[in-house]
């Protein structure tokens, strides 16, 4: 009898063990499933650009609630950035790049463009050197073209660059008319204008011999020529005089071909290797010298830059081209003193590297390769 009651006792704790352990279970089960957290909602962002062959836009995506997100607008040539639109054409920022938070919605966003860029001149880094590059919407003017090395016509290869209407070469020396060379018998070239002086070295002949090889329009420049670069844009010949003046003192120099660009209400004075007699003579024999933009005459030597000459131009920027501790000190310290007694500001392709003037309706920035 014992052993009959132990045995009944037995199952009843058996059954209620399992009862336990099931409810363990199923409490447990429960509150797994109290704790799985639920799936993380992704929003999309949609990013569009106005006009829509204006540039391009990156950072569109996928994103949680409370990601920082980062989105850019990179216009194409010729149209400058305005401002982010959301949907309902609110400004988001004035900034082309600019972060924000993912909320707990769909985003679309549209970079507004401008198409009131009208002009690009690009002051080349040349080193010890010139080489500057205009385009319009229609024309393209290269002034020089560095050194042989200088590789300008790779640069022109990056700008997109497949013909050239102008080259004008200011004067046959090396740094100047050296890169030339590889342009001509790169690109279709519409005219080749220069002094019309003769130089004694291997790469004046190498000049001459590409212009002719590759059936080069040739003229000689001098004052009063003019020629068309698109609408409300020119440049004018302002340098040498016919017959050519016979300068005493760096007389290749003082013949360099100098050009005054409109470029809109933008004028731009390029002076080439001009020295102190050239910029007399252009002083005396010139009504109206003034430019907002001036290529400082030779490399910034102190042979050039007198103060009647930069009084006269009176620009509001002036870029000076020269190479990274050149053997010739340039630029010299009484040019820099000149040029910050004419309060302009001062701009140097062996500091800056690449020089890019944006040019618009009426106003310009700069953007320079080292900030």
């Amino acid at each position: 009898m014992r052993i009959l009651k132990q045995s009944k006792g037995i199952g009843l704790f058996s059954v209620l063990y399992l009862c336990c352990v099931l409810l363990a279970t199923i409490s447990c089960s429960t509150d797994e499933n109290e704790l799985k957290p639920e799936p993380e909602q992704k929003y999309t962002l949609t990013l569009s650009i106005n006009p829509e062959n204006g540039g391009e836009v990156s950072g569109e995506g996928e994103y949680l609630e409370g990601k920082e997100v980062s989105v850019m607008a990179s216009p194409g040539e010729y149209y400058k950035f305005i401002n982010w639109l959301d949907e309902e054409s609110n400004i988001v920022s004035e900034d082309s790049s600019f972060t924000f938070t993912m909320p707990d919605h769909n985003v679309t966003l549209t970079a507004e463009l401008d198409k009131s860029l009208k002009y690009k001149i690009h002051f080349i880094d040349v080193g010890q050197g010139d080489a500057i590059l205009i385009t319009t919407h229609e024309k393209v003017l290269l002034v020089d073209g560095g050194w042989r090395t200088s590789n300008v016509a790779g640069y022109l290869s990056q700008q997109g660059i497949d013909e050239i209407d102008y080259v004008i070469a200011t004067h046959p020396h090396a740094d100047h008319i050296g890169g030339l060379i590889e342009v001509f018998n790169t690109y279709t070239i519409g005219e080749v204008i220069d002094p019309g002086v003769n130089h004694t070295t291997i790469n004046y002949n190498d000049y001459l011999t590409a212009i002719d090889e590759n059936d080069i329009p040739y003229t000689e420049g001098k004052k009063g020529m003019q020629r068309d670069l698109g609408k409300d844009a020119y440049f004018e010949i302002l340098h040498p005089p016919d017959p050519i003046p016979n300068y005493s003192n760096s007389y290749l120099n003082n013949v360099s071909v100098v050009a005054r660009v409109t470029l809109g209400e933008i004028t731009v004075m390029l002076t080439g290797d001009i020295e102190k007699e050239g910029e007399a003579d252009l002083v005396a024999a010139t009504e109206n010298l003034s430019a907002h933009i001036l290529k400082v005459a030779h490399h910034g030597s102190h042979s050039s830059s007198t103060m009647e000459f930069l009084e006269a131009v009176e620009p509001e920027i002036s870029i000076i081209m020269c190479g990274q501790n050149n053997q010739y000190g340039h630029p010299h310290q009484q040019t820099l003193d000149n040029l910050n007694d004419i309060g302009t500001e001062i701009y140097r392709t062996d500091i800056h590297g690449h020089i890019i003037i944006n040019i618009f309706e009426n106003e310009y920035e700069v953007i320079t390769q080292n900030n």
